[in-house]
């Protein structure tokens, strides 16, 4: 946070991050449904199919990685204002996005966020996605080698925006300060 005389200003992005998410599936969605449209019978409509999975591929990659920005700021803006700033930089900062989700609210509510739900698979699932996009996996020469979940899939676009709105749903239950009706407004908002 910034201070402008007197006045402290914060620097929000969680909002943002979750708009471009939404705005990337539904560029997924519109991908999905033109190229179901395409025949397979030539060599160029090959071709074709080929440029909408590289796009819908750069879009869900997109959405995938701004859904957890979004729970990472999230978090990290969640912890910094409910405990002090200095306590989150120095001691809570650096944990890993999972360790976030669990430390953070038991330490301003002395409740955790229950691990054996849809919502907490779902973040162990978008991390797993973010590192496989992250961390080079270099593939033999050969095509047989190349399997489908190498590949991103609409589903792994709606899960990870499903993610966001069931962990911080979770937030909200163990701590009802916590406002959750920010998540749909982004969804029109392309400003959010």
């Amino acid at each position: 946070m910034k201070s402008c005389k007197g006045r402290q200003l914060q620097f929000i992005n969680y909002k943002t991050f979750l708009a471009i998410a939404w705005k990337s599936f539904i560029q997924v969605q519109k991908l999905c449904k033109e190229k179901e449209t395409i025949k397979t019978n030539t060599d160029n409509d090959i071709d074709k199919i080929c440029l909408f999975n590289a796009e819908i591929q750069r879009q869900s990659i997109t959405s995938i990685l701004f859904c957890t920005m979004t729970l990472e700021a999230f978090i990290n803006n969640y912890g910094a204002t409910k405990l002090t700033k200095s306590y989150f930089d120095n001691y809570l900062d650096k944990l890993e996005l999972k360790s976030k989700w669990i430390v953070i609210p038991k330490l301003v509510t002395g409740r955790q966020i229950n691990t054996d739900t849809k919502a907490y698979n779902y973040l162990t699932n978008l991390i797993s996605l973010r590192n496989k996009l992250v961390h080079t996996k270099l593939l033999g020469d050969s095509s047989s080698e190349i399997k489908s979940d190498n590949w991103l899939w609409e589903t792994d676009t709606f899960d990870a925006l499903e993610c966001v709105k069931l962990m911080i749903s979770e937030l909200n239950k163990i701590d009802n300060e916590v406002d959750i009706n920010w998540i749909e407004g982004t969804k029109k908002d392309p400003y959010a």
